[in-house]
């Protein structure tokens, strides 16, 4: 693209009687009508559920979505031809990142809505996801009414309630491992099922539905955000 931009204008009018402005924008129309004629086939990519939650709470500014973001982005990507295929730990994969990212999501849903069809009243009940595409999940997925998607990650953290009603004892834990605080503060602790298709970045991740609390879990969460707004 860049190399286009910057042919002289009397080459390419010579040649094809397109200004590179003109070539620039019809790239642009181009790419954009793919992007409308296939949206409806593909699924949502990892950060486009941030942006969705974003939509929901309107603000002058976010976590970690400055302006320009997306220029910023175009013009830092790699450009070599293993580019689409190293993920941002550098090592290669079968997919490129973004379409790895757009996999799995509907599979993570449904194995939430299984855990929430066995956690009884939604009213003792929370839904944690490890990062924003997974809450963005359940958010986007879920059928509402369902209880309150937390997450510590990015903006989702800003809306993350500092306190629990005391008979919340239902913890709806979304994660590729189980921590062991989670571990060692629920007595009944049952995977529910996750992401299994091995192409996506999020394979292997796992929902818990997590019951009977050795101790108040309220209190639990209480200390746990005290650490997380420091």
């Amino acid at each position: 693209m860049l190399s286009i931009l910057s042919t002289p204008s009397y080459y390419c009018s010579m040649k094809t009687n397109i200004r590179p402005l003109q070539l620039a924008f019809i790239l642009v129309l181009g790419k954009i009508s793919l992007h409308l004629a296939t949206a409806n086939n593909l699924g949502f990519q990892l950060d486009e559920f941030l942006y969705l939650a974003l939509g929901q709470h309107l603000d002058w500014g976010y976590w970690s979505n400055p302006p320009f973001i997306g220029a910023i982005s175009w013009l830092s990507q790699d450009l070599g031809v293993e580019g689409p295929l190293r993920w941002e730990g550098g090592k290669l994969h079968a997919l490129p990142q973004d379409y790895a990212d757009m996999l799995g999501w509907t599979e993570l849903a449904a194995a939430a809505n299984r855990a929430l069809a066995q956690a009884g009243d939604p009213n003792n009940c929370i839904i944690y996801g490890e990062n924003y595409g997974q809450a963005g999940t359940i958010d986007h997925y879920c059928p509402k009414p369902h209880p309150v998607v937390v997450s510590f990650s990015d903006s989702y953290r800003l809306w993350a309630p500092d306190t629990l009603a005391p008979h919340v004892n239902t913890f709806i834990y979304i994660n590729d491992e189980l921590g062991d605080d989670v571990k060692d503060l629920f007595q009944d602790i049952q995977p529910m099922g996750g992401i299994t298709d091995t192409l996506a970045r999020e394979f292997g991740t796992t929902v818990y539905l997590c019951r009977q609390p050795k101790r108040s879990f309220p209190e639990f969460w209480v200390a746990r955000m005290r650490e997380v707004r420091r």
